[in-house]
């Protein structure tokens, strides 16, 4: 049976409060000699479009599947509303009310004494093209191979998360005892290539006046598990802050955030040793950080050939356009 049928969806909702539902989804469906495709899709959601297209060829054994997606101008915090803090002030804007998305996002830019309504804020654009092979959604995830890129724009982070990225005790005391506070992204970029069901960062990095954040590692489509390191690398002095990696392990569903401990014994041995020999005030000395200061964009591929590697991710690999 062949087919050619044009469709219309007024609203698909994902069955969570944490994300809101695409709108006005449209797509051609075809299905000629065995092979189901979405042609001309779109959708939009949050101030921005989902376009594209994606293919299932049931001739192949086992199936072969594509996708073809490109996303712009997304509100981050307008779609993702599990971003919102539950001490946002207010009542969040809904997603479609672009207007009042663009002003709650260019308010918290401006920095000030403002609270933080989102943990991470920005227009999101991006596109991936993924291939894969099954005969269930599992088998075709666990396969997928293809790049994702994705980029955040007019964003910012919350200096809490900063802070706490970083494992500076001493900000993050300070933020608490203050409030949180919007702090402008600078930039931030996830290339990210799957091969074989594992997605992997060739570059993936946020970058604001506190700190860079670099991420490497992977996450496995096969089993929904999570193996990645945060390293970050302030750019201000502090007096107590532990400098090393913190690990997000777990699955998707059930992430667990912890830090990597060989590089922090080193140093809590180095203050113990430092304490026991010249004396209390000396024991600090080996958790300070004197920052490294403003540096290249670390979005742009000759800045980011410095990023760090983590034990169980592959280097960064930078590939001309």
């Amino acid at each position: 049976m062949d087919a050619d049928v044009q469709m219309a969806i007024q609203e698909l909702d994902f069955g969570t409060q944490a994300m809101a539902p695409l709108r006005q989804l449209k797509t051609r469906v075809l299905l000629d000699g065995g092979v189901l495709r979405l042609e001309d899709l779109q959708a939009v959601v949050s101030g921005g479009q989902v376009k594209g297209m994606t293919a299932l060829d049931s001739n192949a054994n086992p199936a072969k599947w594509e996708a073809r997606l490109a996303f712009e101008g997304i509100d981050m915090a307008g779609w993702i509303r599990g971003l919102r803090p539950d001490s946002a002030e207010g009542k969040a804007p809904p997603a479609t009310a672009t207007a009042a998305l663009k002003r709650e996002r260019k308010e918290a830019r401006q920095g000030g004494e403002q609270s933080v309504q989102a943990y991470l804020t920005g227009v999101l654009s991006g596109n991936l093209h993924l291939r894969g092979a099954g005969n269930s959604t599992a088998a075709i995830l666990g396969s997928a191979d293809g790049p994702l890129h994705l980029r955040l724009r007019e964003g910012t982070l919350s200096h809490l998360i900063t802070e706490a990225m970083g494992l500076d005790l001493a900000q993050a005391l300070e933020v608490v005892i203050t409030g949180d506070r919007p702090l402008p992204l600078r930039c931030a970029r996830f290339d990210l290539v799957a091969r074989s069901g594992l997605i992997k960062p060739t570059l993936a990095v946020m970058d604001n006046k506190d700190s860079t954040m670099w991420i490497t590692g992977q996450v496995s489509l096969r089993d929904e598990s999570l193996n990645l390191h945060v390293v970050t690398r302030p750019k201000d002095w502090s007096l107590l802050s532990l400098r090393t990696p913190v690990t997000i392990t777990g699955t998707l569903a059930n992430p667990a955030v912890g830090i990597e401990p060989k590089g922090l014994i080193g140093r809590v041995l180095g203050a113990l040793a430092l304490g026991a020999v010249a004396g209390p005030a000396a024991a600090i000395l080996p958790l300070m950080e004197t920052g490294s200061g403003e540096a290249q964009d670390p979005c742009n591929p000759p800045a980011a050939a410095g990023a760090p590697r983590s034990p169980s991710a592959s280097p960064p690999v930078q590939k001309s356009r």
